[in-house]
């Protein structure tokens, strides 16, 4: 069985800086090294991943409407070539992305996931270690073919879902939110 590959477009936020005496900061190619070296990415179950460095990184905090359409764009510029998608943000402004983007990308075939994380991957108690790694597995494993936010291990889902639980910005627990995705999945069409 081929491995699946996953696009991860690395926007910006916490999860890829490196400390500094100023704090932490935007250091260009910190994400990839500090991913090297960390060999649960590279299990035999994991996906394959291709990072993409937009550049320069975004402060989510100044994310705008453009900085929207430029993700949804990378998302489409690379979606035949990927089985899923992984976007990589800062946490001040997520969900509103996750939420617009949801719009832009309609009619999606594969998972399309927002992460980030409160502290640095490379850093000690990082919650952007389990958000990526969790993030890169169900985009890979699971046919959530949508627009999602994942935080240590709720999915979020950046739409309602169709009835009979309409909801807008779902939190669920993971395993709860996949068995009643599959529900829900069997019935829609």
């Amino acid at each position: 069985m081929q491995k699946k590959s996953i696009y991860v477009a690395y926007t910006g936020g916490t999860i890829g800086m490196q400390r500094s005496e100023q704090g932490y900061i935007p250091v260009s190619g910190h994400l990839q090294r500090q991913l090297a070296l960390m060999p649960e990415f590279h299990r035999p179950e994991m996906p394959d991943f291709t990072i993409h460095e937009y550049t320069p990184l975004m402060d989510s905090s100044d994310m705008t409407p453009e900085d929207w359409q430029h993700i949804a764009e990378d998302i489409k510029a690379h979606y035949d070539d990927y089985d899923g998608f992984v976007i990589l943000h800062g946490t001040d402004t997520m969900a509103y992305t996750a939420s617009a983007l949801s719009f832009m990308l309609e009619n999606l075939g594969k998972p399309v996931i927002v992460t980030g994380s409160q502290i640095p991957l490379a850093e000690l108690r990082s919650d952007g270690q389990i958000n990526l790694l969790n993030a890169l597995y169900v985009a890979a494993n699971y046919p959530i073919n949508e627009v999602t936010l994942f935080s240590i291990t709720d999915c979020i889902a950046a739409t309602a879902l169709p009835k009979p639980m309409p909801m807008v910005l779902m939190r669920l627990p993971l395993q709860t939110f996949l068995r009643y995705w599959k529900l829900v999945s069997i019935f829609v069409v």
